[in-house]
């Protein structure tokens, strides 16, 4: 009897240490970055998970689009201002850690003249 219960108690302390890689869901997430000059005044806030399969496939595409296309005769990043709310799911186990690098890379692109900001998330992109 006392081994059944020290097994009961070892599998529901294992179980419970299984899910403690999950961070806890702010209920605000702020914007971490900001690309375009906004000329029309329109804004698009895109939340994303740096390891989401999903994610990174529209990601590619986004950036196809805010780089490569036209409206009214100027580039879609001269027209528009894009805000990235990075937001690890909380079914990514372990997403949260290359989101906590991201305020460290966007202080760094207000302070200096080095960027690194889009290498570090299409680097996180393509390696999920």
């Amino acid at each position: 009897m006392k081994s059944l219960l020290i097994a009961g108690l070892s599998m529901l302390i294992g179980r419970s240490l299984a899910w403690d890689n999950s961070p806890p869901i702010p209920p605000y997430q702020p914007m971490t970055w900001q690309q375009g000059k906004g000329n029309l005044m329109i804004e698009f806030e895109l939340f994303t998970d740096l390891l989401c399969d999903g994610c990174a496939v529209l990601h590619e595409e986004f950036n196809k689009f805010f780089t490569n296309m036209t409206y009214l005769g100027r580039p879609v990043s001269d027209q528009i201002t894009v805000s990235y709310g990075f937001l690890a799911l909380p079914y990514h186990h372990a997403s949260w850690i290359p989101h906590r690098l991201l305020p460290y890379i966007a202080n760094e692109c207000r302070t200096t003249s080095t960027c690194k900001f889009d290498a570090y998330t299409s680097y996180t992109y393509k390696t999920r």
